[in-house]
């Protein structure tokens, strides 16, 4: 007699949660640096006090943001009664909270304020709904 072992949904849905991080990441990252790029091509010069964005740097602040997610993710998926539910409205709120610095760092132009505010709806568009697509909704 042989056994067949398979594996529950939840946990085939569950194994792509990581990979789902780490390609909405990477593509948050390009996706930003695009449109910080599009944005210098039309003549916007994206400044933070005066000191112009460097390539890669939208780059850099999507990795370095993705490791507070991961923490969040990771507490989610253990503790949550509704981790796709709860990831989303944490992300929602955490991304409108982004802004904050936007709109108090002083000499920043009006036309930088909103390419990097766009910047930020651009990644959490992007990575927000597929990570959430990969987390049960129930526990």
């Amino acid at each position: 007699m042989t056994a067949i072992a398979t594996l529950p949904a939840r946990t085939e849905r569950s194994s792509g949660v990581w990979t789902a991080v780490g390609v909405a990441t990477l593509t948050a990252a390009a996706a930003t640096e695009a449109l910080v790029a599009l944005a210098k091509t039309v003549g916007i010069t994206v400044a933070i006090q005066g000191e112009e964005l460097k390539a890669g740097g939208c780059a850099v602040v999507v990795l370095m943001c993705m490791v507070a997610g991961v923490a969040l993710l990771a507490g989610l998926r253990r503790w949550a009664a509704s981790p796709a539910r709860t990831w989303t409205r944490a992300t929602v709120a955490l991304t409108a909270l982004s802004f904050v610095p936007d709109l108090v760092v002083p000499d920043t132009a009006v036309g930088s304020r909103i390419v990097l505010m766009t910047a930020h709806v651009l990644a959490a568009a992007i990575i927000v709904p597929a990570v959430a697509r990969r987390l049960p909704t129930t526990r």
